[in-house]
This record gives C-alpha cells, structure tokens and sequence, in this order.
C-alpha cells in the first residue's frame, strides 16, 4: 500500500500539509511475519517511535506496532494488526 496525499498514486490517501504525495509504502511480509514500512519522503514517518531513515531502508514492524505518519496536528497514527 502507497500512503499519502496524492489520491493517483496512493490507496490510502490522507489530508494534511505535512505529508508528501506518496508519504510512504507499508506491505505485510508473510514469510518474516512482519510489516514492512519505507519512507518515500524523507519526511517524518514513524514506527513505534523510531524514524523511518530513509528510501533505502525497510524498517520491519511486528503486529501491534504503531505507524505514525506527519507531523504535530497532523499527525495520523496507524495500528499494525
């Protein structure tokens, strides 16, 4: 899944200055039994507390882990389930 603000390019569209068009990817890895997040802003992308570094990376999640994506009011906090 894409997650930003641009509705062509993303499947979960959200609103807000702080996000970029496609904020960020999220896919569940069935083999590593993890959720996977990549920054494609190199903006403020969070997963329990520790930031997204940067487009090259994958951070993995476990379920249960939160996706926090923006900033201050903003800010959209996802439950990995």
């Amino acid at each position: 899944l894409t997650i930003g603000i641009d509705p062509e390019c993303c499947q979960i569209v959200l609103p807000g200055q702080t996000i970029a068009a496609a904020h960020c990817k999220l896919w569940f890895d069935s083999s590593s039994v993890l959720w996977c997040v990549v920054d494609l802003s190199n903006s403020v992308t969070h997963g329990n507390d520790e930031r997204t570094p940067d487009s090259t990376t994958i951070q993995t999640l476990p379920s249960g882990a939160v996706l926090a994506i923006g900033k201050e009011q903003e800010l959209n906090r996802f439950r990995l389930i």
